[in-house]
């Protein structure tokens, strides 16, 4: 949306740095003091909350105003009535440091990538001590296979409601190739399997409406999750139950 009060940019300003990557602008605003609140609630609306200027990176957004009155206040100071001003100042803070918007203004992401291990024991009566004429290995000899992993945690924020999702995914994993938002990256079918969701209860800038952040955590496993390690063959390969139906105990639903 389009701004509809009137304002100007405070002598000045605007003011940016970058460090290692990341961006600051600060703009001061002025208005007059009774349209301060559309103001600000404007500043949380897609596209007002870019960064306006070509110095910045292009995820740069909104995400802190401070607001004052300027100078001395128009209404009787011995009164009991609230403070009014004929202008107001709006400090406005954007950064590339927080989510990242998209075309249509509705969503907030950010995402990243961080370490998994799983550790599995084999079977030692596979195993032999010195050749395969050896001796078997006792309880407890045998060697574990540890299996390095990457969980994908991507958060949606500011919500307006709590997705479906966060509680029909349970169990699931993903029937489709997954893009993801920011990072470039797209895992394969069945190789994201859904852990579970965060949800934390916030506000939105201007407005004060109650808004959620909604993080997903995703265990990526390259070899895909109905798949199986089958110490004979040293790989990963589908189980069948007596009856000769496919063992699939993670449905595979679209992410």
């Amino acid at each position: 949306m389009a701004f509809t009060v009137e304002f100007q940019e405070e002598h000045t300003f605007p003011r940016s740095t970058w460090t290692n990557g990341i961006f600051v602008g600060t703009r001061q605003l002025i208005c007059a003091w009774s349209d301060r609140v559309t103001l600000l609630t404007e500043l949380a609306t897609w596209p007002n909350n870019k960064w306006p200027y070509p110095d910045g990176a292009s995820t740069c957004l909104a995400d802190r105003v401070a607001s004052e009155g300027i100078g001395a206040q128009t209404n009787a100071p011995a009164t009991r009535a609230l403070a009014e001003y004929s202008q107001a100042r709006l400090t406005v803070r954007y950064t590339n440091a927080g989510p990242a918007g998209f075309e249509n203004g509705a969503t907030l992401v950010s995402e990243y990538l961080r370490s998994s291990t799983e550790v599995q024991r084999l079977d030692e009566e596979q195993f032999r001590w010195d050749s395969n004429n050896g001796a078997t290995l006792k309880y407890g000899e045998a060697p574990v296979l540890i299996h390095d992993e990457l969980i994908y945690v991507v958060t949606f924020h500011q919500a307006l409601a709590i997705p479906s999702a966060t509680l029909t995914k349970i169990g699931t994993c993903n029937s489709n190739a997954v893009a993801t938002w920011l990072l470039g990256l797209t895992f394969a079918a069945q190789t994201l399997k859904y852990q579970g969701a965060t949800t934390q209860a916030t506000f939105a800038l201007g407005t004060g409406r109650q808004t959620y952040n909604v993080t997903y955590y995703y265990r990526f496993r390259p070899t895909g999750w109905n798949t199986f390690w089958r110490q004979a063959t040293t790989q990963y390969e589908p189980l069948y139950l007596v009856d000769g139906a496919r063992y699939v105990p993670y449905p595979r639903v679209v992410y």
